[in-house]
């Protein structure tokens, strides 16, 4: 209540929903009913609304503290509708049209609401013109635009908004050029954009795609070309129409001239996902062992059942290791839209350069015209690098073109990764003209993936350390070093064993060493284990948990992943021999301690350092830390290719691992995994 001193009506109360002092009419139940209005502390008139039944219905206005309007609006069920003016400020202290980012010039804001929701904000000059944001106005609206277009500043067009379904949540977009042609609309259902149609110079749909709820092609689909933007070989062809599913074109495609006549009919197929392609005949071993009649029969009947991607695989696998490049074309142009070169490229390119690319996404591509080596390349690289499914599908790209040095490296590659390492290098002279880089970085794959397993202490001496450290001695039993030795052989015969399944022979020079002569008894059984390990320190003993895994994991691993698994074993072992006093990889009967035993700690360590630093920060915390580059299969780290450099910290890793096991006595293997933490 107000006292007869206050500057404020007589009656009013304090209402804190509207912050301010309350004078309204009520009705019989004292609920709020017609005018109501809202003053500041001082008197000043704040708010003027309406209320039925306890319910804001009608305009509104809100004053500035100079008195002047502030924002007018209308009220529906409580909700604002319609559109919501705020007005600028007149005297000091007036509330501004927005905190920040008003157009120069701008004295009225205006928002159209929508049962509550809140429309794009306009800004409009004294004459009543909208405003762009750098305060110049909007283009002339052209005439015969609907009424309440706006300017969509971004896309330089006007923009009409119309609800056709307010619970559906069913309304349209449309936009129109600066000339009042439309140019696209935007069809929404459930509040979430369905059918997007774009329209040429006539105002004809020249695009209409149908999404689904994830933005992906999902219904009918159709495109008719301009004469000079059409992407067809055969200039017959104008428009295309088809379905598509979950963003994948399926079944029929009609590819029609301009009178609407089909010059080409496409089969598309049903859609797969990756799951169920890779488990398809046309990707499965079974399909290289089967007579070539069998296959291509198999591959008619995929076909048949309107599984045109599986065979489209299958097709690319059976040409590669026949070479019946006819057959290979004749099913290209029978599935797939005679595109030009350069949309070809484009489509293999934003497959190939997407993240993540899907093998489903490359068939699919493939499927849409797509360049045909590029595309093969890609789906190869999906593919088991052991298998013959890979090879068969780039010899189908080597098919297509010979000269494309992609394909020639990708089967240098897989080559490589079977153990090939012949072929591999004869790719690397057919690549030599094409492309160097690709040439060198085979070639040197090859020089170090496949490596001379000799005494390697030998070829990499012991030499004083850079500065002083601490004098450290190997503190292990015979017993247990033997048997550290007996782990590595074990490993390393599971390597050998694995490579000669990939056809190498027995007198291959990089074939690691027959090891049988270290396990008498043959190969140990491997730990994997939780142990307790007490750690006597200054403070006392104490006890740690650590897992020990000296298990080897070789299915489906490539020939080069087995070499690096040896080459970082058999370094591993070399140097713990050495550590014994030996000068070759055998049993000692006795350990005789080495003069740079502490040298070789302190190198090991610090090149798994350098190492791992190269492929985390290419290098520059070393750098910053002061450790030096070095010498690694005759190339220095900071120099390394990324796959290399990772064989090469592999490599520093496990040689470190088993320096960290030599040290203490109460370590139980050197594959335990507090010593293997870079």
């Amino acid at each position: 209540m107000t006292d007869a001193a206050s500057p404020l009506p007589a009656g009013a109360r304090f209402n804190a929903e509207h912050g301010g002092w309350e004078v309204s009419e009520h009705d019989e139940r004292g609920e709020r009913h017609g005018e109501c209005r809202v003053y500041r502390p001082d008197g000043t008139l704040s708010l003027v609304c309406h209320y039925e039944s306890g319910v804001l219905e009608g305009p509104f206005e809100v004053f500035h503290p100079s008195g002047s309007i502030a924002r007018r609006g209308t009220y529906r069920r409580g909700l604002l509708h319609g559109v919501v003016t705020r007005y600028a400020p007149q005297a000091p202290g007036d509330e501004p049209l927005r905190s920040c980012c008003v157009p120069a010039g701008a004295v009225e804001m205006r928002i159209p609401f929508d049962a509550g929701r809140p429309g794009r904000e306009t800004f409009h000059d004294r004459e009543g013109r909208p405003l762009c944001s750098d305060g110049t106005p909007w283009p002339p609206i052209p005439p015969g635009l609907p009424e309440g277009v706006e300017f969509d500043e971004n896309a330089r067009c006007f923009l009409e908004r119309r609800v056709l379904d307010e619970a559906a949540g069913h309304s349209v977009a449309s936009w129109f050029d600066l000339e009042g042609k439309r140019v696209e609309s935007l069809e929404y259902r459930d509040h979430r954009p369905a059918v997007r149609t774009w329209f040429d110079a006539a105002g004809q749909p020249r695009e209409q795609r149908h999404l689904d709820d994830a933005g992906r092609l999902h219904g009918a689909y159709f495109k008719r070309y301009a004469k000079e933007e059409s992407p067809f070989t055969d200039p017959r062809i104008v428009e295309e129409r088809g379905v598509c599913e979950r963003g994948r074109a399926v079944g029929r495609w009609l590819y029609l001239d301009a009178d609407g006549a089909p010059v080409l009919v496409l089969e598309r197929g049903v859609a797969l996902d990756d799951e169920a392609l890779a488990q398809s005949i046309a990707l499965s071993p079974e399909l290289s062992t089967m007579d070539e009649a069998a296959a291509w029969a198999a591959l008619d009947a995929l076909v048949a059942e309107q599984r045109v991607r599986e065979a489209l695989c299958g097709v690319l696998r059976l040409a590669g290791r026949t070479g019946n490049e006819a057959r290979l074309s004749a099913f290209l142009a029978q599935h797939r839209p005679p595109l030009g070169d350069e949309r070809a490229t484009a489509i293999a390119h934003a497959v190939t350069s997407g993240s993540p690319t899907t093998l489903s996404g490359v068939v699919d591509a493939l499927l849409g015209g797509g360049d045909v080596a590029a595309l093969a390349c890609a789906l190869a690289a999906r593919l088991p690098p052991t298998g013959t499914a890979a090879r068969e599908v780039v010899e189908a790209a080597l098919l297509v073109r010979p000269d494309h040095a992609p394909a020639t490296l990708s089967r240098a590659l897989l080559r490589a990764n079977v153990g090939d390492r012949r072929g591999a290098l004869a790719d690397a002279e057919l690549l030599e003209s094409r492309s160097a880089v690709g040439a060198e970085y085979v070639r040197e794959l090859c020089r170090v993936a496949f490596p001379t397993f000799d005494f390697w202490p030998a070829r990499d001496p012991v030499s004083d350390p850079p500065e002083p450290i601490v004098e450290v001695a190997a503190e292990q039993p015979l017993e247990q070093v033997h048997r550290a030795i007996r782990v590595y052989a074990t490993r390393l015969a599971a390597c050998r064993s694995a490579l000669r399944a990939f056809g190498v022979s027995d007198e291959t020079e990089w074939l690691p060493p027959d090891t049988s002569a270290l396990l008498p008894d043959g190969p140990i059984p491997l730990e994997h284990r939780t142990a307790t390990i007490e750690d006597v320190t200054e403070d006392g003993t104490e006890t740690s948990e650590v897992e020990i895994d000296e298990r080897l994991s070789l299915e489906g691993r490539t020939a080069i992943e087995l070499l690096e698994t040896a080459r970082a074993d058999w370094a591993a072992l070399t140097w713990l021999c050495w550590s014994a006093g030996l000068e070759r990889v055998e049993l000692p009967t006795e350990l005789r301690p080495r003069e740079r035993f502490a040298a070789a700690v302190d190198r090991a360590t610090r090149r798994c350092f350098r190492t791992y630093d190269q492929l985390r920060t290419n290098g520059l915390v070393s750098a910053k830390r002061g450790v030096a580059d070095f010498e690694w299969e005759g190339r220095s780290v900071s120099s390394l290719v990324p796959a290399l450099a990772r064989m090469a910290a592999r490599e520093a890793l496990e040689v470190r691992a088993m320096f960290f096991w030599l040290l203490f006595p109460e370590n139980l293997s050197p594959f335990q995994n507090d010593l293997r933490r870079v």
